[in-house]
Formats: structure tokens, C-alpha cells, sequence
């Protein structure tokens, strides 16, 4: 979806139109002073991602960003939330494996820039080296990534470095994605609408890429037995919102 996006944006017809040449100019002049190769050893280490939207926003425009909710969570936070949610899951649930039990269903309604996610996937990958299943570790939390561990984001930048940490991760474990149609279940979309079919027809989106999305995040929301819901949210976007139609579908933990 994102692929599609910029090839349209890219398109001369259409920068010239959108007035967008000097824009993106700019950008590629930044860009060529940037170098990859310690840009993305920052994003292995864990280090660029906390630098990268919330101080921006806080720069660029305060008012939005508390508007957003967009607020960094430190990691220790993040990890005492995992494993405390995997405790509860063993201890009160009954499920023997927690987080790493393929019938668990994970979502994390406003995941920004993935950092619960890529905590939840590694301690699957951990559950499972400590089960004596470290030669398939690899590929079991890939295939929990791609079908059990969702995310749902509103904003395009940081749903784009989401996957890139994704990604990461599973480059790093030895299972990265290979084939085009691979991809994080994370999507780009409201976590508070689609939750009950549409009355009418669907609205028509400008890209095909874009109704694709939007009908494969739909299809989480209405068909998965979602058991734990994880994460920080934006809790002033949600202050006010009626949200009655997000009905519980099964006995949770909730986070």
C-alpha cells in the first residue's frame, strides 16, 4: 500500500500538480546526508526509534502531537507489560505457553511505532528457545507476526517504521520476509470504526491498495477471537469517544 502511495506521488504528472517538486527536493537533499548504514545499525540497537516521532512532532507541531496522543513508552514499561500480560495468560487463563500459544490472538489497537509488538514477538522467540525449539524459533515467530500479533496504526509515519522494526527483527532472527506478498499483520487503520459491517456499500478509496488494506484490517476486526489487547493508547484522542460497538468477543487480558 505504501509502495503505491509514493509511486503515485512520485510520478511527475503528478508532483507538478501537487505542487511537490521543491518538497520533495529538500527531502532528497536531507536524505543524501544521512548514512544508511549507520542509520539502520541505530534502528538494530534499538536507539533511533525513541528519537524519531515523538521529539519530532513536539518540534514540528505541539498541539498536534497531544492531540494525537503520541507519547514514547520506555522500553523497561514495555517489557514489565509483556511479561506480566504472559504471567496472567499462564496463571489465571491456563495457557501453558502464554504469548507463544498459537491459539492466542494479540493486538495492539494504537501500536505507533511497534515497539509492544517487536516486545511481544521476542518474547515468543524466548518462550520458545527456552522450550528447546531454538532451530525453529525463527520461523515460528514469523509466522506469529504475519497471522497472530496485530497492530493497527492511524498515522502513516509511524505505521511505516513498524514494519521497518518488524522487519528488523525477524531479518535478525533468521526469518525474514522473502516473498511479495509477505508482510507484518499491522494496518493502517481507525481501531475505533469497522467493527460491524458498513450499512450500504463500502466508500471508495483513491488507490485499490488502500481498499485492500482497509478490507484486511476489517477482517481482523470482525473475525478474530482477539484474547489480549496490549499497549498505549492515545488517551486523550480517546476522551469522549462512544465506543460501544467495541464489544468483547471472548474472556481476555487486557493491558
Amino acid at each position: 500500500m505504501i509502495r503505491a502511495f509514493f509511486e503515485e506521488i512520485v510520478t511527475p504528472t503528478n508532483t507538478s500538480q501537487l505542487d511537490l517538486e521543491d518538497v520533495l527536493g529538500w527531502a532528497e537533499a536531507t536524505l543524501n546526508r544521512i548514512d544508511p548504514t549507520e542509520f539502520f545499525k541505530r534502528f538494530e540497537e534499538e536507539n533511533a526509534v525513541q528519537y524519531f516521532y515523538e521529539p519530532f512532532l513536539e518540534a514540528f507541531d505541539p498541539e498536534l502531537r497531544k492531540q494525537l496522543g503520541v507519547w514514547y513508552t520506555p522500553p523497561e514499561i514495555v517489557r514489565y507489560m509483556v511479561t506480566r500480560v504472559d504471567a496472567v495468560l499462564r496463571t489465571e487463563l491456563g495457557v501453558a505457553d502464554g504469548l507463544a500459544d498459537d491459539s492466542v490472538y494479540i493486538l495492539d489497537p494504537c501500536c505507533g511505532t511497534g515497539t509492544y509488538l517487536v516486545e511481544v514477538l521476542k518474547h515468543i522467540h524466548g518462550t520458545h528457545i527456552a522450550n528447546g525449539m531454538a532451530a525453529l524459533a525463527g520461523q515460528v515467530v514469523k509466522q506469529a507476526a504475519e497471522r497472530r500479533v496485530f497492530g493497527f496504526e492511524i498515522l502513516p509515519a509511524p505505521f511505516v517504521v513498524a514494519h521497518l522494526q518488524l522487519g528488523l527483527l525477524l531479518q535478525n532472527l533468521g526469518a525474514p520476509f522473502t516473498a511479495s506478498r509477505e508482510r507484518a499483520a499491522v494496518y493502517l487503520t481507525n481501531a475505533l470504526t469497522g467493527w460491524e459491517p458498513p450499512e450500504g456499500a463500502k466508500r471508495k478509496l483513491p488507490l485499490r491498495e488502500f481498499e485492500d488494506e482497509r478490507d484486511a484490517a476489517e477482517k481482523v476486526k470482525r473475525n478474530t477471537p482477539i484474547l489480549v489487547v496490549i499497549g498505549n493508547p492515545p488517551y486523550n484522542a480517546y476522551a469522549g469517544t462512544v465506543t460501544a460497538h467495541l464489544r468483547p468477543r471472548s474472556r481476555g487480558v487486557a493491558v
